[in-house]
């Protein structure tokens, strides 16, 4: 596992350590290895047919799958035609057409830059409630806007190399914890739901954070 990620060991980042500890991070470069360099041309042509974007046939796409398989392509092959399948059977590619205002309006994620220029994120993770929003049926809505807020870190993360002409594969993650409580957190239903977030992002965002910070950690 790697241990890049920052916490603050109290009982309301046991919650985030617990969630994050199912997602693999991405390699500290957002550049390629020699080995990677030989593979990807071969990767491509291997899995090119069910793209559905023009990025996701980019090195930058392909490479967070690749390191997903550990540089093995068949497995690498086999992730990736997954993760296409599942793109077409929900419409994954029209995701971001979709309503989430209710949510948004109230667990805002931020999409910038850190102070070397590279994409980032930040997120105010304490202040949404998941206790209240599977209690009152809202489980596939709530699952449905972390895959939302997936795809616009997808498409962010492309749209800031296209612009700078720099390959970024990776994003920086900021989990704002202001507001974290452990009853609305940590409720049974509620770590069933952030294993069922986490798995999404490992099965079909793989290795797009680099690093997770936990800020305002402190328990009250």
């Amino acid at each position: 596992m790697d241990t890049r990620s920052m916490f603050i060991w109290n009982k309301q980042t046991s919650t985030v350590l617990f969630l994050f500890l199912l997602i693999k991070l991405g390699k500290p470069q957002d550049s390629y290895t020699p080995q990677e360099l030989e593979l990807l041309p071969l990767f491509r042509g291997m899995v090119k047919s069910g793209a559905t974007q023009a990025y996701m046939i980019e090195n930058k796409y392909l490479v967070r799958f690749l390191r997903a398989g550990d540089h093995n392509l068949h497995t690498a092959e086999k992730l990736i035609k997954e993760n296409f399948k599942w793109r077409k059977d929900n419409d994954i590619d029209n995701f971001l057409t979709r309503d989430f205002s209710y949510y948004e309006n109230r667990y805002p994620i931020l999409y910038s830059y850190d102070r070397r220029g590279r994409p980032a994120s930040s997120s105010a993770i304490g202040h949404i409630n998941p206790r209240k929003l599977l209690l009152n049926g809202k489980h596939d809505e709530l699952r449905d806007y972390f895959l939302y807020l997936y795809e616009k870190g997808v498409n962010f993360l492309h749209k800031v190399s296209n612009e700078t002409g720099k390959e970024f594969i990776e994003i920086y993650l900021v989990a704002d914890m202001a507001g974290y409580n452990v009853r609305t957190h940590a409720c049974l239903p509620c770590i069933t739901g952030w294993i069922e977030i986490a798995l999404g992002y490992e099965r079909h965002y793989p290795q797009l954070a680099y690093k997770i910070i936990v800020v305002n950690s402190k328990y009250k």
